[in-house]
This record gives C-alpha cells, sequence and structure tokens, in this order.
C-alpha cells in the first residue's frame, strides 16, 4: 500500500450513542499498520481519544452536527491540505447527499453500515450482517450504487484479535447492555438474576460492565461491594480479557452476536434499541437461538427461561458445532485487503 494514501474516519461515537462505531473503526485503522485521523464531533465526548495513536479531530467544539452538506464542508477544509485522501464513515447521520458532495473531487468514499435505511454513493460498502432475504437483497441493490465494492455478511465482521476461549473453574455470566447503559430500569432485575444464580450455580462470577455513557448505575456499584462474585467492569474501553472467560452471555444484540458466535459461548441477545434490528433466522445461522426484546428481560417469567435455560445448557452449547456459518477473526484482514486494492 502506498505510503501517500491518507485515512479520515468519520465516526459518530459518544457517551450517549456508545463506541461501537470507534472500536470497530480502531481495528480497522490498527490493521492499515499507519496512523490515521479521526473525525468526531467533539473529542471531550471520549475520554479514550486520548489513549488511541491516532490523530483525533474536533469539528464541533461549539456547534452541533447541524446537516450532511454543512459536515462535509467542514471535513473538506480538514482534509484539503491531503493528497490521495480515503474516507472511511461509520455514521448512521450520513448518506447519500455527504458520499456525493466528495464523490465530486475524486474522494474515495468507504461505507462501514448495518441498517441499510438510506442510499449510498460510495466505493466499496461493508455490511457484515447474515441476511439473505429477497428483501434485503432488494435494498442493496436500491440503496447501493451498482459501481461500488460490497462486502456483505460475517466473513467480514470486525472481531477482537484478542478473543480466544479460555478454561475456568468458575461459571462466569456478563451481563452486558453496552456503553451507554441506563441501569434505572434494570438493575433490580440484574440484582434478582444475580441472587437466582447464586442458588443455581455454586461457583458463580458475575461480571457487568458499567460504560462511560451508562447512567443510574450507583445501585448496582453499592451492591456489587457486598460480593465477591460481582465483578464491575467500570468504564473499560475493550473486555475481550473478560469475554474471554464468559460461559454465558446476556445482553444487546450487537457486534457481542459475532464475538459470542466466534467463542462458541452460549448467548441470550436482547434488542435495546431500533439500530438492532437482528432476526431469529439470521442469528441461528450463526449458532445463536434465543433472542429477546429488552422488555421479556424486566419480567418475572425471564427468571423461569433463564432456570430453564440453564437446566440444558450443555446441549445448548453442543449447537455451536452444527451451525451454518462459522465466525473467525479475520474478517478485519480481508476489509483491509479490499481496502488496499480500490
Amino acid at each position: 500500500m502506498s505510503k501517500s494514501k491518507n485515512f479520515f474516519f468519520r465516526i459518530n461515537s459518544d457517551k450517549k450513542i456508545g463506541f461501537g462505531h470507534l472500536a470497530r473503526c480502531l481495528k480497522i485503522a490498527n490493521a492499515l499498520k499507519k496512523k490515521c485521523f479521526f473525525l468526531v464531533d467533539k473529542k471531550s465526548d471520549n475520554k479514550f481519544f486520548n489513549n488511541i495513536n491516532h490523530n483525533f479531530i474536533s469539528l464541533y467544539n461549539t456547534k452541533k452536527y447541524q446537516n450532511q452538506i454543512n459536515d462535509a464542508k467542514k471535513i473538506n477544509r480538514v482534509i484539503g491540505k491531503f493528497k490521495n485522501v480515503y474516507l472511511i464513515v461509520d455514521d448512521y447521520r450520513i448518506g447519500v447527499k455527504w458520499h456525493t458532495y466528495f464523490k465530486e473531487k475524486n474522494i474515495k468514499i468507504i461505507i462501514i453500515d448495518d441498517l441499510l435505511n438510506r442510499k449510498f454513493k460510495c466505493d466499496m460498502y461493508l455490511n457484515f450482517k447474515l441476511d439473505n432475504s429477497v428483501e434485503f437483497k432488494k435494498k442493496i441493490k436500491s440503496y447501493v450504487n451498482d459501481d461500488s465494492i460490497k462486502l456483505i455478511g460475517p466473513r467480514y465482521s470486525i472481531i477482537e484479535k484478542k478473543l480466544v476461549k479460555k478454561n475456568n473453574n468458575f461459571f462466569n455470566v456478563m451481563i452486558n447492555f453496552g456503553n451507554s447503559s441506563d441501569f434505572k430500569t434494570i438493575s433490580n432485575q440484574i440484582i434478582k438474576i444475580h441472587k437466582f444464580l447464586e442458588q443455581k450455580l455454586p461457583k458463580l462470577k458475575m461480571y457487568l460492565p458499567i460504560g462511560d455513557g451508562a447512567a443510574n448505575f450507583q445501585k448496582l456499584m453499592n451492591y456489587s461491594k457486598k460480593f465477591n462474585n460481582v465483578k464491575i467492569i467500570f468504564k473499560k474501553f475493550g473486555i475481550s480479557e473478560y469475554l474471554n472467560n464468559v460461559n454465558l452471555f446476556i445482553g444487546s444484540a450487537s457486534t457481542s452476536i459475532y464475538e459470542m458466535s466466534y467463542l462458541s459461548t452460549p448467548s441470550i441477545f436482547l434488542i435495546c434499541n431500533k439500530t438492532q434490528d437482528y432476526n431469529i433466522s439470521e442469528i441461528e445461522k450463526l449458532g445463536h437461538y434465543f433472542l429477546l426484546n429488552l422488555k421479556d428481560f424486566k419480567q418475572k417469567k425471564f427468571l423461569t427461561f433463564l432456570d430453564n435455560y440453564l437446566d440444558n445448557y450443555k446441549e445448548i452449547k453442543k449447537l455451536y458445532s452444527s451451525r451454518k456459518v462459522n465466525i473467525d477473526n479475520l474478517g478485519v484482514n480481508r476489509v483491509v485487503d479490499e481496502i488496499r486494492k480500490i
């Protein structure tokens, strides 16, 4: 790859939205093996920006994002002094107007997306969701320009390289709702789950990530101090060292779907917001068979469901051996190889 290429990542990542966009873009940036530029709304929205070996540029120190064209103009002023610019975009706010602005300047555009809810004009489109439906294929044809390179499916999923399944002497359960969790309505249920699991599992350890954008978590912090088997993972960016040890994952249906498939970890996934539009037939091919809504998690009957789940844990774990699609950790390498060809 020519050293003259300059990679700029446009991401939307803050305490409210979460750091998923940042995490997957960082994996790509690191695989490119050169210092990249990250265009963010405000550096102050994420303390982790200061600890990453790439250049972060704030676009909106005093004002807020308004629209695609104004955003494009701001970015154009930043990248104007560079040659051979590649824009890698992981931002749900940005669509064809923004893309067209830069395509007219002969700038390469690479899109990372999982919603497929707007039109795109790009050189490469990446969507690692596993969806073979007729509707999905029609959307790809309708929303993404024909002459773009399309990287579709879990073969291109961005998996953390440090994920390696480990054996341990405990039964480790992680309950993870992502970086921006509001624990106000779920704290009591998490406490009930812990009390139930203590009775059910004599060698229990519970991991509970609380992200930098989390709210109303003090009750859980106080509760965890009473128990040696409750580990709060507090405002930590990157939790692969804990995921490697997990025997049961309960949490939001996000990138963790692919991570848990790679690790063959029995999981119960929860649809927590409108961007998590996964369906059960999609994740079944990856070895996962339980997809609930957040409201189901909050119900009393969830404990009964969890009880039955654990009674059948060994059989559920065996199902991974018959899954139709296997996940590896080479997706980021495949993506970078394709970027180098543009």
